[in-house]
């Protein structure tokens, strides 16, 4: 079982003064249910986990931030679903998916909450059969830890996903383009910069 990373380049977990991004971290009185994945900032796209189909297209993690939205998508082979959470979803239920497709653009989670110190990140959650009915169908989930099953995105030239513009601030830009700049400048070096 694999899944990928809903962003290109490496896998870095929040750790903020809000929080540990990694699976089953103490949130004060809870625990942490899923993997927090840094992000550049709002609008990034987000890109599916596998292939697979949209099952809920508008989910709603949150009661104190209820504009906040989740994607959850059931494997092709139906041995598990992934949720992309903290996404303005662009997939409708019943829509099959690909590796390639844009989910969503990321939305801005700290402004949400009203918690500025928190860092941009995309919330995953895997989640497999608790228990099966006779005829193969899951009957109840249980998440569990996606680190394992997680795989870094490698940069692919010939896709070209863009931020989303209402987003856009002069900051995050000049961030994004020296970001960019840096990954460009390692692959023509062969990462000798």
């Amino acid at each position: 079982m694999e899944i990928l990373s809903p962003i290109f380049g490496p896998i870095e977990v929040r750790n903020d003064t809000c929080g540990f991004g990694h699976f089953m971290s103490s949130r004060g009185g809870r625990l942490h249910r899923g993997l927090d994945v840094l992000a550049d900032r709002p609008g990034q796209p987000g890109l599916a986990l596998s292939s697979g189909t949209v099952i809920i297209d508008n989910g709603r993690p949150s009661t104190t931030a209820p504009d906040l939205r989740y994607v959850e998508v059931r494997h092709d082979s139906g041995a598990f679903h992934w949720r992309l959470f903290y996404v303005d979803p662009l997939v409708m239920a019943g829509q099959a998916v690909t590796p390639n497709t844009v989910i969503g653009y990321l939305q801005d989670s700290p402004a949400a909450y009203d918690l500025p110190a928190m860092k941009h990140h995309f919330h995953i959650e895997l989640l497999i059969p608790r228990a099966v009915s006779s005829s193969g169908q899951a009957m109840s989930m249980v998440r569990i830890d996606p680190r394992p099953f997680l795989v870094k995105r490698e940069l692919n030239p010939d896709l070209d996903f863009a931020y989303n513009p209402a987003y856009d601030t002069p900051e995050s830009d000049q961030r994004t383009l020296k970001r960019a700049f840096n990954i460009l400048e390692k692959l023509l070096t062969g990462g000798k910069s």
